[in-house]
C-alpha cells in the first residue's frame, strides 16, 4: 500500500502573503524585500519536495518562520533559532496554519550534540553562514545530519550585487547588506565553499534585483515589479542573493 503524502494527510491554511509582509513588518523585517528573498527559497524547496520525495525538514536560523508559510507542500519541519521572540511569533503561525511544524529556542550545538542524532531529507540554511565565524565547520556538521540522499538548501548574499559594482567603479569602499554580516559571497567564493565542504550543486537560483541608491529607485520601481524579474534573468549574477540547493559528494 503507497504511503500517503503529508500534504493528503493533514488539512492545512495557507497564509496569505500580505498577511505574512504586515508580520514580517510588525517584528523588525521592513519592507517586500526579505519577504520575496524567503518565497524564492520556498519556491525551491516545493520543487525538490515534488522531485525527490523528502518527508522531513529542519530550518537552522528559522527566524519568525515566515519562509515555511509559504511552502505550498509542507512536510514535517523542526525550526531552530536562538531568538526566543521569533520562535514565539513562528509557533502562532503555525498553530494557524495548521502544518506539521515544531519550533525550539536552540542552537545547532544542542541538536548535533544529542546522543540519539536525528537526520533529516531537507536541512533549510536561509541567510545564516554569513552571520558566522566559522561557516565551513557549520556545514560540515549539517552535512552529518542530513539522509543519504538529502538536500541542504543554502542561501548566501551576494557581494558584487550592483550596488557594490557602483561602489568600485567610484572607488567608494564596498558595503555589505547589513552590519550583521561577517563576509559575503562572489560566485567564486560560495562555490569554493560548497566543494570545500564536501557538497556539490544540485539547482542553483537567484533571488532579488537591487539598484544602486535603491531608496530611491524603488519609488519608482517597485519590489515586486517584472523590471526586476526581467532583469534577474538576463543578469542572475547580479542577484542580491544566491540559493543552492546542494547534495552530499561522496568523492569528498
Amino acid at each position: 500500500m503507497a504511503r500517503k503524502s503529508f500534504h493528503a494527510m493533514k488539512q492545512t491554511q495557507q497564509i496569505g502573503d500580505p498577511e505574512l509582509i504586515s508580520i514580517s513588518n510588525l517584528h523588525g523585517y521592513k519592507g517586500k524585500y526579505i519577504f520575496i528573498r524567503q518565497k524564492k527559497v520556498a519556491e525551491l524547496i516545493d520543487e525538490l519536495i515534488s522531485e525527490l520525495d523528502l518527508r522531513s525538514a529542519l530550518n537552522v536560523g528559522c527566524g519568525l518562520g515566515i519562509m515555511e508559510q509559504c511552502i505550498k507542500k509542507p512536510i514535517p519541519l523542526l525550526g531552530i533559532d536562538i531568538n526566543q521572540h521569533a520562535i514565539s511569533v513562528a509557533k502562532q503561525l503555525t498553530a494557524k496554519s495548521k502544518n506539521n511544524y515544531h519550533y525550539a529556542v536552540r542552537s545547532i550545538e544542542w541538536l548535533i550534540g544529542r546522543k540519539k542524532r536525528r537526520k533529516f531529507d531537507l536541512i533549510i540554511l536561509s541567510e545564516v553562514i554569513e552571520h558566522t565565524k566559522e561557516e565551513k565547520k557549520l556545514l560540515f556538521k549539517l552535512r552529518n545530519l542530513l539522509t543519504k540522499k538529502g538536500v541542504l538548501v543554502l542561501s548566501v548574499p551576494n557581494k558584487w550585487q550592483p550596488r557594490n559594482i557602483f561602489r568600485k567603479i567610484f572607488f567608494m569602499p564596498l558595503k555589505t547588506m547589513d552590519i550583521t554580516h561577517l563576509r559575503e559571497y562572489s560566485k567564486r567564493d560560495i562555490k569554493r565553499l560548497i566543494k570545500d565542504s564536501g557538497f556539490k550543486i544540485l539547482k542553483k537560483r537567484s533571488s532579488v534585483f537591487y539598484f544602486p541608491q535603491e531608496r530611491i529607485i524603488k519609488k519608482i520601481i517597485k519590489e515586486d515589479s517584472r523590471i526586476r524579474s526581467s532583469l534577474l534573468k538576463i543578469f542572475p549574477g547580479l542577484a542580491s542573493h544566491f540559493i543552492y540547493a546542494l547534495q552530499k559528494d561522496e568523492k569528498e
